[in-house]
């Protein structure tokens, strides 16, 4: 409901009283908490945020707002905004995808729609806003010049208008005066490098807070700068958004930067970039594409920054000292800095902190640098989440004599920190990797993918990573000779701590030690992680530590060390002698040590035993008994943990799986293990089926395969079946004559195929169609049954059929249903001669056990019929559910409607009536008839199978439980079903109705009415109006009727019928009929294998995804297809009338045509696209094609 979104508004806006005008502003407005303030108190207003869909949030708030409280007079719309073009959160609105936007902007129901944003009626802009008039069938206002400030040119005037507009602006006369900003989107026009409509010309016209675009005429080509880099002028904040010319390229034309942000401690700046490719820069100095002054600041969102150059660091982007950096969804490719040899010589981005550096998403391939080919830190908070680092290199570093630190080049292949905070900082720093991938980096000195060196106040967390193939060298004349082939972390002294969780190190390299991980002083704790083989190479007494070269107090826990190994000792690990090192449930497998050229065969694992806190593992065991040789703990176990190969065992993580039988199972000790594997999967699990659930050694959690088996579920709307249950499922109440129907799933929920034969029924039920034999595993199908309604009486009985799973077999339960003579029904679109006039009934209940002339419902009387029954005229076996199931039968072309519903009102034991003010009713247990005549109600029906009247008035109506008719009567309504099978019935106005759960009937009735079936086989009739219909989930069935309507199937194997005028049918995921009925309509099938008819009119069909039949019918109607559709049929191409319309970039010449006197067969490479049915293969040129 409205609340939902009023409730977080309300949070903003501290006063709200509901009056006749909403009002939307987008966050992305310069200083728009100023205008949010302004907004007069009687107005609700939402603010749209920059990641919101702005479309459909103004559609929901429109619809929810009219549902709440009636028709809008005014929207009033604040945005950026340029000729004929809107933008909205995260979206923007033009001429070119006004058409797919239709649906919502025909929801935008108002008197007036007023659009406060700069230029949008320029030009060809007025186009746009005659459109939305039309499309909203309001009278729309907007701009032909600025809106904002005077300052700046602008006024609050919206001179152009498609009709009379008597709403005044809601802002405050004080804040449009003091507003200092425009609502404008400036746009680039040329590929210049300057002159009129060039990028460096409108950054120079731009303000405080605009937004720049680029015109889509510019897409997949070049600005090529060439006289010198564009500079951004001290705050002046910006975005330089390329969405609208895709694949567009900014190039330093290898001769200058491309962006300079000016910035002061005074005045911050921020520069925000935005689907770009920045490219081929260069410059002496530092940041090659983007480089900032103090306290600037760059946010990077899908930007690729290939193959730029800055001697001293920083090729692609540099941050100044206090600046912020923030990149999502960008690439880094083949940026360089190395000419300098530079200390701070970052390849790709040099951050000089101590602010917030922030990379999620990204990925970073063959940048070179000096310390950090990928990123070069100093003092940052650093976050890099979910990205790659492939392929970087830091080895053409040397040892820099005479310069300061000369030593320290080469080091953290592809990333480089240094502290993570000042001493000054209130807070300390973390340098956090989290589910990020690091392969085939390669440095010199120390960390071959990442050196890490903090502050004693700061720490390091590696979490869900793998660091794969990295490779750290010596670097020669002096400097370190190449420790830890993934990771060094260092530290002048022991820090806040070092973790490492969930991460894997594979086939790491260092010419030295620590042919993994390397670190020194760090409380470290590792967890739940892998080191397989890694190596540290030296045969000197420095070669230690094929995995990990330990400095500080560890504790490891649930981790696996395979395969690693050493030149010198300890193939696992080397730990030094003051450093208190425990293990508990680790696997030690396979490790090795050269020894150098000696032949001792000791400290394979490790150097030292370690402390056993339990559940450790080691194969196998010590090679000597020199008193120099270890097991890695005195009580270790020594036997063989049976480990597969490094894979991805889940959650992209590679570990060593545990085989059958392996000494590892059920090994470890409970206390203090993670609760969780590696791969994610649950600790402890009963790996050894012996009744105890006990924590695996290692990082990988052994599980029994469940054995091969099927396992049923049988499932009637929501109501799973117990097999076996004696108490009858009703199929409830039906006339002689009127069938009706329940369809049934049947679930496989185990890992083999599932059979079913010998159904067996009672009298009175058969079966439609057939039962499924086969069900795969994890699949489901239906089987249908009905109630042949041949002569009156009680009809009940045992359900049975026969199944191969051992524990349910047979399947079995009762089923029952009424057959009664027909008593008569009530026609929704007549008025019964029964009823009175809401507005002129008194107040007040009757008596239950007798029956009042005044009242619509019999009480205490008749028989109850409230069940939806279908004229025999319908889908095969016409019934509602029946014609759901067996939406196959009209495949013929048959475009011929399911009959409407007809229905029976609720027998009831009690009447509650309203007033003519705005009353609230709630009903009870028993059936009710609810009636609200005049005012605003509020009804809720509860328990009971209950008849709710709303009257005149704007009324909220609920059925609640049981099977409930629900009339909304006159006026706006909203309107919902609850639970159980109910009639919605919208009658006069424009009203909202909301199936919900169970097999719902809903009529709209006149007026332009929101419908949605939601949950189980709902009937859905339009009625007259131009109306939208949602089927929600399971098989529907949709009519459009009177008017032009907008019908989705969403969710199951829907009909969909649009009835009279121009209709847009969309039949979304399943197996779907569409009939378009009359007028020029538009028919998408959407997804899996549907069957499209036009009807009459000139009609647009689309098959989708999935393998389609389509008729176009009568008239002129374009086929359309595209490169990623099904394989179709098309039944009745008319030839010099149709078109086949080739769409997303399909084009006549990537086709190839062959076929018959009698078929056309249309194909993309080896694949069939389309069979065109009753046409010469010979007459289908290029003339029956067209591009849409």
């Amino acid at each position: 409901m409205i609340a939902n979104l009023f409730a977080s508004q309300t949070k903003i806006h501290n006063q709200y009283f509901p009056g006749n005008s909403i009002a939307f502003i987008d966050s992305r407005l310069d200083n728009w908490q100023l205008l949010f303030s302004g907004v007069a108190e009687n107005s609700p207003v939402f603010v749209i945020d920059r990641t919101d869909n702005g479309i459909d949030k103004i559609t929901q708030a429109i619809a929810e707002y009219t549902a709440e409280f009636g028709r809008v007079d005014a929207v009033h719309i604040f945005c950026h905004g340029s000729p004929g073009c809107l933008y909205l959160g995260d979206r923007s609105i033009n001429l070119s995808n006004l058409e797919h936007y239709t649906p919502q902007l025909k929801q935008w129901q108002a008197a007036e729609i007023l659009l406060y944003s700069c230029h949008v009626a320029a030009a060809s802009g007025s186009d746009f806003v005659n459109k939305i008039s039309e499309i909203t069938e309001a009278n729309v206002a907007a701009s032909v010049g600025l809106i904002g400030s005077r300052k700046y040119g602008g006024n609050w005037d919206l001179e152009f208008t498609t009709g009379e507009i008597k709403s005044a602006n809601p802002l405050a006369a004080k804040v449009r005066e003091n507003y200092a900003g425009i609502l404008a989107v400036l746009t680039v026009t040329s590929l210049a490098d300057s002159g009129s409509g060039s990028l460096r010309e409108i950054i120079n016209q731009a303000q405080n807070g605009d937004t720049i675009k680029f015109a889509s005429n510019l897409a997949n080509q070049s600005i090529t700068l060439t006289t010198g880099q564009i500079e951004i002028p001290v705050g002046k904040n910006l975005t330089i958004d390329g969405a609208d010319a895709a694949g567009l390229t900014i190039s330093g034309n290898n001769s200058s930067r491309i962006f300079l942000l000016k910035s002061t401690s005074v005045n911050p700046t921020t520069l925000t970039v935005k689907d770009l490719t920045l490219e081929k820069a260069y410059t002496p100095e530092r940041g090659g594409a983007i480089a900032t002054e103090h306290q600037g600041s760059v946010n990077l969102e899908n930007v690729q920054l290939n193959n730029n150059v800055a001697d001293k660091g920083g090729g692609a982007v540099f941050i100044a000292f206090e600046g912020n950096l923030t990149v999502n969804k960008s690439k880094f490719n083949g940026n360089t800095a190395t000419a300098a040899n530079d200390e701070r010589g970052a390849g790709a981005i040099a951050f000089w902190g101590p602010n917030n550096l922030i990379v999620k998403n990204s990925d970073f391939t063959n940048n070179k640098g000096i310390n950090g080919a990928a990123i070069n830190s100093l003092n940052a908070k650093v976050t890099i989440e979910n990205s790659t680092f492939i392929n970087n290199d830091t080895t053409t570093a040397f040892y820099d004599t005479g310069k300061s630190n000369p030593f320290l080049r080469g080091y953290g292949g592809a990333i480089y920190t240094d502290r993570a905070s000042t001493n000054s900082d209130a807070t300390s720093g973390t340098i956090q990797i989290i589910n990020s991938r690091f392969e085939g980096n390669k440095g010199r000195g120390e960390g071959g993918a990442a050196y890490l060196y903090t502050g004693t106040q700061d720490n390091v967390v590696i979490s869900g990573s793998n660091f794969i193939n990295n490779q750290i060298l010596e670097l020669p004349n002096g400097g370190a000779p190449g420790n830890g082939g993934a990771i060094a972390q260092l530290n002048n002294a022991a820090n806040k701590g070092f973790t490492i969780t969930d991460t894997t190190f594979a086939n790491n390299t260092a010419t030295n030690s620590g042919g993994g991980v390397w670190f020194n002083f760090a409380p470290t704790t590792i967890t739940n992680s892998t080191f397989s083989g890694n190596k540290a190479l030296s045969q000197t007494t420095s070669g230690n530590g094929g995995a990990m070269a330990i400095g500080g107090p560890t504790d490891i826990i649930n981790t696996t060390f395979a395969n690693n190994s050493a030149g010198w000792v300890g193939g696992a690990l080397v730990a030094s002698a003051n450093q208190a090192v425990s293990v508990k449930n680790t696997i030690f497998a396979n490790n090795t040590a050269d020894n150098g050229p000696n032949d001792w065969n000791i400290q394979q694992h490790t150097n030292r035993q370690l402390t056993d806190l339990g559940g450790n593992i080691q194969w196998p065991a010590k090679l000597t008994n020199l008193g120099n040789d270890y097991n890695a703990t005195a009580t270790i176990t020594i036997a063989d943990p049976k480990l597969g190969p490094l894979q991805d065992n889940g959650n992209g993580r590679l570990t060593h799986a545990l085989l059958a039988g392996s000494a590892a199972i059920d090994a470890g000790v409970n206390t203090g293990a993670p609760t969780t594997d590696q791969n994610g999967k649950s600790r402890p699990v009963d790996g050894d089926n012996n009744g105890t659930a006990m924590v695996d050694s290692g990082a990988y959690e052994f599980s029994l395969a469940a054995p091969e088996a099927p396992k049923i579920e049988v499932i009637e709307s929501s109501n799973n079946i117990v097999d076996g249950t004696t108490t009858p499922l009703d199929f409830g109440s039906t006339n002689v004559g009127s069938i009706i129907t329940k369809t049934f799933t049947v679930k496989n929920t185990g890992n083999a195929a599932l059979n079913l034969s010998n159904l067996q029924l009672p009298t009175g039920f058969s079966l439609v169609g057939s039962l499924p034999a086969t069900l795969a595993a994890a699949s489901q199908a239906n089987f249908v049954v009905q109630v042949d309604a041949n002569t009156a009486g009680s009809l009940s009985g045992e359900l049975s059929f026969t199944t191969n799973d051992s524990d349910e077999n047979p399947f079995n339960f009762f089923i029952a249903a009424t057959v009664t003579t027909n008593p008569g029904t009530t026609d929704p679109g007549t008025t019964d001669p029964g009823t009175t006039d809401p507005g002129t009934t008194d107040p007040g209940t009757t008596d239950p056990g007798t029956t009042d002339p005044g009242t619509n419902s019999p009480i205490n009387s008749g028989t109850n019929n409230n069940s939806v029954v279908l004229p025999s005229d319908s889908l095969t076996g016409g019934s509602n559910s029946d014609a759901i199931a067996n939406n196959t039968a009209n495949f013929s072309g048959n475009c011929q409607e399911v009959s409407t519903p007809t229905f029976t009102l609720n027998i009831v034991e009690k009447i509650l009536n309203g007033t003519d003010l705005d009353d609230i009713i709630t009903g009870s247990d028993i059936p009710e008839e609810l009636q609200g005549f005049g005012g605003n109600d509020f009804i809720r029906g509860m328990s009971g199978n209950d008849n709710v009247f709303g009257g005149d008035g704007n009324d909220i109506l609920q059925g609640n439980m049981g099977d409930d008719f629900i009339d909304g009567q006159a006026e706006h309504d909203l309107i919902y079903g609850g639970q159980n099978n109910d009639v919605l019935f919208g009658n006069i106005g424009d009203d909202i109705l909301f199936g919900d759960l169970g097999n719902d009937t809903l009529l709209g009735g006149d007026g332009d009415d929101f419908m949605n079936g939601n949950q189980s086989n709902d009937f859905l009739d339009a009625g007259a109006g131009n109306d939208t219909l949602h089927g929600g989930q399971n098989n529907d069935i949709l009519k459009g009727n009177l008017g032009a309507d907008i019908l989705f199937g969403d969710l199951g194997d829907d009909t969909l019928y649009g009835g009279a005028e121009n209709d847009f049918i969309n039949g979304n995921q399943g197996n779907d009929f569409l009939c378009s009925g009359e007028g020029n309509d538009t028919l998408h099938g959407g997804k899996e294998n549907d069957v499209l008819n036009g009807g009459s009119g000139d009609d647009f069909l689309s098959g989708d995804l999935g393998n389609d039949t389509l008729m176009g019918g009568t008239d002129r109607d374009t086929f359309v297809f595209r490169v990623e559709d099904g394989s179709n049929t098309i039944l009745d191409f008319e030839l010099g009338q149709d078109k086949i319309g080739l769409a997303s970039g399909l084009t006549f010449d990537q086709l190839t045509i062959d076929g018959d006197q009698n078929n056309a067969v249309i194909r993309t490479g080896d694949r069939l696209l389309v069979s065109v049915n009753g046409v010469d293969v010979s007459a289908m040129t290029a003339d029956n094609f067209t591009l849409v």
